[in-house]
């Protein structure tokens, strides 16, 4: 009876909750924070009750409520109509009524929606010889319908009224030439065969079962199938909306119905018998009639929300409940062939559904069977990874709990490095739902001014000092404009400071300095982890290094081993903790102060064993040049909480030359166009399972990968170009479902090509020579070359960090003298200005060039001097501490391969490596640490074959201890004896910043050892980002 109004309202919303049903993603995806809201947020609307901002699970259960709770009392009252005596020969007169009411409750959303958009007259969208043809089909549906309960029972109706989809099947290859797949007519013949079981089953044991019913229900859905059909059509041209044709479907099939009854003589007949029964024609037709009409808005609110097949499962469980309560409260024969076949019936309702959701062929279904069976038997080993996009809701709880702690209402205004890492967090619905009125960009020059006097302010900006002192004079400025109007509740603040991560105790102090103490409230929030891909996290905290390591500052680490523990409290708290840095030391301390955490009673995807090392013991790795794709990319391109972004005329290398060096390109030299939408900067999601691209050539080879993206842009176009060979009715199949997901490859494929093309342009030329610098360091060629190929990089191609880059990794490698690094501090000024001479303070700070000291002696000078001229094979580097260690744990790789091979310097000359090793990701020339302390710790048997590799690197230590005193204790039985590890995750946390280059070779340890490595620092960062904080 409720089939037709069903079809009518989705064939509106169809467009809506398709793109809904199609982006079931997995993971938390970030979410744009500062655009329009009805972009944002689907909107989910029932009458005249907004449920767009509840989350989630309120929206799934409010709709269950309402179809469960609607349609059970919609079947009950309509059964017990037609239970009573004499009703059956007025089903057509209850028909109208039904109508009737329909019309009024259509006129009144109608009215209603006018209002809510401010609309002042009712416009008809759709032509009226349309709704001539609708108002007929509507009557034969609804007519037939009610009718057919005189002649079939309750549940027989209902069963014939799920399997709509036959005669829907066979209305639209008629009428719109529509095309099915395999298993669409599979589901439709499982649903014959259901169907025609329970009609033999019903004519077998029902005393009241008659022919004419199935031919009534049968025609109602034939009726069903062509309205269903004809309203997409005229919907689809004529963009009308639901209420709209419920009200003209309605209100000319009640004239309809009117004349007909009154031809017929059946008007008179059914008014005199409902006047004598009022209460169940006109007191019940209402209620069941309401309930009919309410519970069509509910079961599409479900739709949008939840998508189809949840839907489904829900009203197939509520006809199921249905008919359990019409054999309850209604006494009629039962058979077990009733069960069987109604599971007939919703099998092949699932395998429609199921073949829209997945597109599924017949071809297809083997390999949905070993997905499950894959899903099922490494349920261990992704559970971990559920659980660590679980931390987004510990940190909604957190910013929850500080905002709520705030009355009034409230603007949010962000600094604006914030706004990509708290997309991963919230989005504006969700801050909405908080309170939160308006969200504004920090600007620097301009305050926010207040929109009312009760109008509260909360700032949420990073833990920096000039960060925090600009928003002070921003918030003073505000405040004594105010002033004279100030409320007299001083304990009232309307200045709120969310500082992330954390807040210091000398922020009160300049509070205080300002006369802003008491005026401003303090916030300490830190979001934690926050879950970029699979296996990689990132607290997201840019200036760990600058502060830990330039500034010799600890003040962050409580920060970061606050969030380690809430890592351990979700993920369990691992029995090995291999610690290798004074910082690292520290936060282990940090940890163990805090105490200890109740040990979880499944230990099945707990961490194993946590690897903490300082990013100085291992500066090679973000130094040397990466050769893998996504380490690329972030030399090049800008990065922020996962997100790339990069422009046609900006990047990291123009920003970094000398204006005078920065040479236009061809397209530059074009004269410039007005800008548009499309000239916004392109957008490249670092995460695997949002872009497809990206998750296949991520740790490839630049090359190989590069080789992948132009062979899949060539597939694409030879798809497209298919659309010009079809038929009609073909190319409609296929723009309806394929070319959604082909364009939106195609696009991902243009940002990847774009991409790749401006690699080669800004990296091209000096690649492969900067690569052979690096090789030359670490193969201690040649030093006196070394340093002049350095010098002469700076005079033709000055870039602020190419040249310092390499000047590093010459000191950290093998040392840089005192004159060295005055000749060489000598020429970048000159370049670059006198203003960058402290920066060689800043890196030498950090440990990466010589403090600048004057040597003992002219005769010293002199000495080293002639040295460094000899031209003798015998080694003239210096062999550092870093470079000891880095033999003693076989950091350093053979490169033979690649001698002589200087006839190209371009980046597309590069030979493509091996993977077989995690030394790939720099050329096969070095091996990232944690890569290989990973391996060492992954293949040993036990404590002493572990120790036997590393006991002689000074610093490492297991569980507090030093490798040898550790060792000795578990040879002494006073501790437990933890290796081998059982293959279960481990995480490796860098302090200071990790490199994709590293992530990259991490992931390659687990594959060759068939394990599970999650790597996590306080940032993802490149060379580049490593040098430019010395700045």
């Amino acid at each position: 009876m409720t089939t037709s109004s069903i079809s009518i309202l989705q064939s509106n919303e169809s467009n809506r909750y398709t793109n809904i049903i199609g982006s079931d993603g997995g993971g938390a995806q970030p979410r744009k924070l500062l655009r329009n809201q009805n972009a944002e947020t689907q909107e989910l609307r029932i009458l005249c009750f907004d449920l767009t901002y509840y989350n989630k699970t309120t929206q799934f259960l409010l709709s269950c409520a309402g179809v469960f709770v609607l349609y059970l009392l919609y079947g009950y009252l309509l059964e017990l109509i037609f239970t009573k005596e004499g009703f059956k020969s007025i089903g057509w007169f209850l028909t109208l009524i039904q109508f009737g009411f329909y019309i009024c409750f259509g006129l009144l959303e109608r009215i209603c929606d006018a209002q809510r958009s401010g609309v002042t007259t009712l416009k008809r969208n759709i032509p009226l010889r349309t709704y001539v043809i609708l108002a007929a089909l509507t009557l034969g549906t609804m007519g037939f319908s009610n009718s057919s309960l005189g002649y079939l029972n309750f549940p027989t109706q209902i069963i014939f009224k799920s399997c709509k989809l036959i005669p829907v099947m066979v209305g639209s290859i008629l009428i719109q030439g529509k095309r099915y797949r395999t298993l669409d007519f599979l589901s439709a013949i499982t649903m014959c065969i259901g169907l025609a079981w329970f009609t033999l089953a019903n004519s077998q044991i029902s005393p009241n079962f008659n022919i004419i019913g199935v031919v009534m229900i049968t025609l109602a859905l034939l009726c069903d199938a062509v309205i269903g059909n004809v309203q997409e059509k005229a919907m689809r041209d004529y963009r009308a909306p639901s209420h709209e044709i419920v009200f003209y479907s309605y209100g000319l099939g009640f004239i309809y119905l009117l004349a007909i009854l009154l031809i017929t003589d059946n008007f008179f007949n059914g008014l005199t018998f409902s006047l004598q029964h009022p209460r169940e024609c006109f007191g019940y037709g209402f209620l069941f009639s309401l309930s009919g009409y309410l519970g069509i808005h509910f079961v599409l609110a479900l739709v949008r929300s939840t998508g189809a097949p949840i839907a489904a499962t829900v009203t197939t469980a509520r006809k199921a409940v249905t008919i359990a309560i019409s054999f309850l409260f209604f006494s009629k024969p039962f058979t077990i062939q009733y069960v069987w076949s109604g599971l007939l019936v919703v099998s092949g309702i699932y395998l429609n559904v199921f073949s829209k959701k997945y597109k599924l062929t017949l071809d297809g279904i083997p390999q949905r069977i070993q997905h499950c069976l894959f899903t099922m038997g490494f349920h261990a080993k992704s559970s971990s990874h559920k659980k660590l996009q679980g931390l987004q809701l510990i940190a909604q709880e957190k910013l929850q709990t500080i905002i709520c702690s705030i009355p009034g209402r409230k603007d949010l205004i962000l600094e604006p490095s914030l706004i990509k890492p708290l997309e991963h967090i919230c989005a504006a619905s969700w801050l909405k739902l908080k309170g939160i009125q308006r969200i504004f960009k920090l600007d620097a020059t301009h305050a926010i001014s207040r929109s009312a006097p009760d109008q509260v302010q909360l700032y949420m900006l990073r833990s920096d000092a000039g960060t925090f002192q600009r928003v002070m004079a921003q918030i003073k400025v505000a405040y004594e404009a105010q002033l004279p109007t100030w409320p007299e509740d001083s304990a009232f603040k309307y200045f709120h400071m969310i500082c992330v991560p954390a807040c210091f105790a000398y922020f009160h102090d300049m509070l205080e300095q300002e006369g802003l103490y008491g005026i401003v409230g303090l916030h300490r929030f830190n979001w934690d982890f926050i879950y970029l891909d699979k296996g990689v996290l990132s607290l997201e905290i840019p200036n760990v290094f600058a502060t830990t390591y330039v500034n010799l500052d600890n003040s962050l680490l409580t920060a970061i081993s606050q969030s380690l523990r809430i890592l351990q409290a979700v993920c369990g708290k691992p029995d090995l903790v291999l610690t290798y840095g004074e910082r690292s030391d520290n936060i282990l301390k940090m940890l163990q102060i805090l105490g200890p955490l109740p040990r979880k009673s499944e230990d099945n995807d707990r961490f194993t064993a946590i690897l903490m090392i300082d990013r100085d013991k291992d500066y090679a790795a973000p130094l040397l040049t990466p050769s893998i794709y996504a380490g690329l990319l972030m030399e090049v391109f800008t990065y922020n909480a996962g997100v790339l972004e990069f422009g046609i005329n900006t990047n990291k290398i123009v920003e970094q030359k000398l204006p005078i060096f920065a040479i236009p390109t061809e397209k530059q030299n074009k004269p410039k166009v007005k800008s548009s939408a499309t000239d916004k900067p392109s957008i490249i999601r670092l995460n695997s399972q949002q872009d497809e691209i990206y998750a296949e050539n991520r740790y490839k080879h630049f090359i190989d990968a590069s080789s992948q993206i132009r062979a899949q842009a060539k597939l694409i176009s030879l798809e497209l170009q298919k659309l010009s060979n079809m038929k009609l009715d073909e190319m409609q199949d296929y723009v309806n479902r394929k070319l959604p997901k082909i364009t939106e490859l195609k696009n991902k494929l243009l940002c990847h090509l774009n991409a790749s093309e401006k690699l080669i342009e800004m990296l091209g030329t000096n690649y492969r020579r900067t690569q052979a610098l690096e090789e030359d360091i670490l193969n201690n060629h040649s030093r006196k070359r070394v340093f002049n190929d350095i010098d002469e990089l700076l005079t033709t191609d000055p870039q602020r960090y190419n040249s310092l880059r390499l000047l590093c990794l010459l000191h950290i490698w093998s040392g840089v003298t005192t004159d060295e690094l005055i000749r060489f501090i000598r020429n970048y000024c000159n370049y670059f200005g006198h203003k960058y001479a402290g920066i060689f303070d800043h890196l030498a700070q950090a440990g990466l060039l010589p403090q600048l000291v004057e040597d003992g002696s002219a005769l010293n000078r002199t000495a080293s001097k002639l040295l460094s001229n000899i031209s003798l094979n015998i080694p003239k580097f210096q062999q550092t501490a870093f470079q000891t260690n880095a033999y003693r744990l076989k950091l350093m790789t053979s490169s033979t391969d690649n001698d002589g091979d200087n006839g190209n310097d371009t980046l597309s000359a590069t030979p493509s490596t091996s993977s077989a090793s995690p030394s790939y990701v720099f050329n096969r020339i070095y091996i990232p640490l944690i890569a290989q302390l990973c391996t060492y710790l992954l293949k040993a048997n036990n404590t002493e074959d572990f120790a036997s590799k590393v006991a002689m690197i000074e610093h490492i230590k297991m569980n507090g201890c030093t490798i040898k005193l550790y060792n000795q204790s578990v040879k002494q039985g006073e501790v437990k004896e933890l290796l081998p590890l059982n293959k279960l995750p481990i995480l490796v946390y860098v302090v200071g910043g990790v490199t994709y280059a590293e992530i990259s070779a991490c992931n390659m340890v687990a594959k060759l050892t068939e394990s599970q490595i999650v790597v996590a620092s306080d940032c993802i960062l490149a060379g580049s980002d490593l040098i430019s904080s010395a700045f």
